[in-house]
């Protein structure tokens, strides 16, 4: 699976003074003998109703259960040329998110696990399709904000471990970062309901990759942004409970990695991690306490 397997000449690894193979790398099955797999403040109000949020105190505990669909890729060239593909269906990958907001900051927590399918190629460009296992999803997350509406900051840790197959040779892979964000909350009270849709910017801070095979290199992603769009419905059954039901959508753009040296089997390779994007569409229920 993923680190692009593209087959660079032995010509450049010699040049480069390596004297050995010189490979990207891709995450899928390989050939058994010689090649790998993967490699309280006022809220906005209409008609004059206060916020549920500042009725009964300054806290609010909310806890939900979820689906996530993902379609991750990486590219050649050009993002025309996709190296390989990691998507789930609904109900592939589900977790829980719990989020603790009061009028000045938030803290939340996300874990989803379970499987995803994925598409590519070996080593030696022979096509691959697997069910991948112990796919991990994590994303922790804290924030500062001047009210319950309005402007944010946010810093977070996000992890993705790719997950197995058992495809002879396949690994896993493990990327990591942490992130900060700047992000616009709003706040519009209908009733009983209440709409709270937000809008991020997040940036990468120290991305990596690593890689679980042979001396299991670690691979320096370079530059990472993302995009964080909420979607937040709640229904107020009383000052105290109310049921929830949000969506949220999440994108990444990873720019790639440089050559990273690696030794497999006794021998020396330079690998690379191709760019990528990935697409994650978030829905969840659950509900809140008021406090």
């Amino acid at each position: 699976m993923g680190i692009g397997r593209v087959l660079l000449s032995i010509g450049i690894g010699i040049g480069l003074g390596f004297g050995a193979e010189v490979v990207g790398v891709l995450k899928g099955p390989s050939t058994p003998s010689t090649t790998y797999s993967h490699l309280p403040s006022t809220p906005r109000q209409i008609g004059g109703t206060p916020s549920y949020r500042t009725e009964v105190g300054n806290g609010v505990l909310e806890l939900r259960s979820g689906t996530v669909v993902m379609d991750y890729r990486e590219f050649g060239d050009s993002e025309k040329v996709v190296l390989d593909r990691d998507y789930t269906d609904p109900g592939d990958l589900n977790g829980v998110e719990v989020t603790f907001r009061t009028p000045l900051y938030f803290i939340e927590g996300a874990l989803y696990q379970g499987n995803s399918h994925y598409t590519g190629s070996t080593w030696d460009g022979q096509p691959v399709s697997s069910l991948q296992t112990g796919v991990i999803l994590f994303n922790g997350r804290i924030g500062i904000t001047p009210g319950e509406g309005g402007p944010y900051l946010v810093a977070g840790y996000r992890s993705w471990w790719r997950g197995t197959s058992d495809s002879p040779g396949d690994y896993n892979e493990h990327y990591y970062w942490k992130y900060i964000g700047l992000g616009y909350r709003g706040e519009f009270q209908f009733g009983e309901f209440q709409f709270s849709p937000s809008a991020e910017w997040e940036r990468g801070i120290d991305p990596e990759m690593k890689a679980y095979l042979g001396s299991e290199p670690t691979f320096d992603l370079g530059e990472v942004t993302g995009v964080r769009l909420e979607l937040p419905l709640s229904w107020r059954l009383n000052p105290y409970f109310s049921l929830l039901l949000q969506y949220r959508f999440q994108y990444w753009y990873i720019t790639g990695s440089g050559p990273t040296p690696a030794v497999i089997d006794g021998q020396n390779y330079t690998l690379y991690e191709p760019p990528s994007k990935t697409y994650l569409h978030y829905l969840s229920w659950g509900f809140s306490l008021s406090f």
